[in-house]
Formats: structure tokens, C-alpha cells, sequence
């Protein structure tokens, strides 16, 4: 789960602080207002990433997937990128706890043989 939710949610970072400029020159959001709600959203990513393996960062990662769907309202195209990142937010989640149970198998297993 680390580098996988870490990447994904550092990429996530990457693309609403790109998706700023868009918000201000292309649908009008004023300057201060897309700065406070992108690099926000961004930021709430980046905390992520501090505690991705933790039960909060689980928390923060779907609230950062909220946060960038509701951002889709400011740039409509960001609804299609927040379902993306909220279905990949989801495999990364799916695909630790297979992991995880995997290696308490081999643990077990290890331990009785």
C-alpha cells in the first residue's frame, strides 16, 4: 500500500495544482479562491501520503477523492480524472488487504511447517 498509494496520491498533488491555472483563466474562478481549494486539495494528498499506511491515511485518501470530485463542479473535466483517481484510491486499498492476508497465510504456514 505504501508506494502504491503514495504514488497515486502524489500524482493526484500533481494534477490539481495543474488544474489550477486551468480553473482561473479558463472557467473564471478568481485567483485566491482556486489557489485555497486546489492547493488545498492538494495538500490534503500530500498529508495522505505522510500516513498512507495508517488507518487516517486510509481516511484522508477518500476524503482527498471527495474533495477532487467536488472540484469537478469548478472544472467539469476533473470529474472524469477524480473518478480515475477514486477507482485506482480503491484497487490500491483492494489489493493491500490481499497482500496483507497473503503474507499472514505464509506467516501461519511458515509456522506450522
Amino acid at each position: 500500500m505504501r508506494v502504491l498509494g503514495s504514488t497515486m496520491l502524489t500524482l493526484q498533488a500533481v494534477v490539481l495544482l495543474l488544474a489550477l491555472p486551468v480553473a482561473t483563466s479558463v472557467n473564471g474562478v478568481s485567483a485566491g479562491r482556486a489557489w485555497v481549494y486546489f492547493a488545498g486539495a492538494a495538500l490534503l494528498c500530500l498529508a495522505a501520503v505522510g500516513v498512507v499506511t495508517k488507518s487516517a491515511g486510509k481516511v484522508l485518501g477518500w476524503v482527498a477523492q471527495v474533495a477532487t470530485a467536488a472540484l469537478g463542479l469548478l472544472v467539469p473535466w476533473l470529474l472524469v480524472l477524480a473518478a480515475v483517481f477514486a477507482a485506482l484510491w480503491w484497487g490500491a486499498l483492494r489489493l493491500s488487504a490481499k497482500v496483507a492476508a497473503a503474507d499472514a497465510a505464509r506467516a501461519d504456514a511458515d509456522d506450522a511447517g
